[in-house]
């Protein structure tokens, strides 16, 4: 296999961050993201991308430079004050390269940046089932708490996970 760069993202990654996002959604949340959502999601995560502040997105890329996944750190509250200090994990990796280390690597580069940025905590919610989150939470000062889905409802189980910079 190639090697596998992490670096921050620029403009011109945003279709690929999408399209890895977009497959990986049944894994993530459990559901099904139907065809006539998919433009209202691409501009919803297009603002995130483009006109928030705060939001901090990487992608680990080959040597042929085609991105196989992303992570982003988000903000997590809208108090400008709190905010600068929390950050929302996201990290999603084409289905073609799980298990080969690569989002333990982005994990890894995001924290160590959130610690240049100022980020003190990490959050992510990840499905209670995410063997692979399970693995790579273990590598920092982690925090875990076990979220079951609201009565039941249209969303799995829910670890958080709580990453201390």
């Amino acid at each position: 296999m190639e090697n596998i760069k992490i670096r921050i993202s620029n403009e011109t990654d945003f279709e690929r961050i999408f399209e890895i996002w977009l497959e990986n959604q049944s894994q993530a949340i459990g559901k099904h993201v139907d065809s006539t959502d998919i433009e209202g999601f691409r501009q919803d995560l297009s603002r995130l991308f483009f006109k928030t502040p705060r939001c901090f997105f990487y992608v680990a890329e080959l040597e042929s430079r085609q991105i196989i996944g992303w992570q982003g750190l988000l903000p997590l509250l809208s108090n400008p004050i709190v905010g600068k200090y929390m950050a929302q994990s996201s990290t999603y990796i084409d289905k073609t390269f799980v298990n080969r280390d690569v989002g333990s690597r982005l994990v890894e580069y995001a924290v160590n940046d959130a610690k240049r940025l100022g980020i003190e905590h990490i959050y992510g919610w990840v499905k209670a089932d995410n063997a692979a989150t399970n693995k790579i939470s273990e590598n920092f000062n982690t925090h875990k708490f076990f979220i079951p889905s609201p009565n039941g409802g249209g969303l799995p189980d829910f670890n958080l996970y709580v990453v201390i910079v």
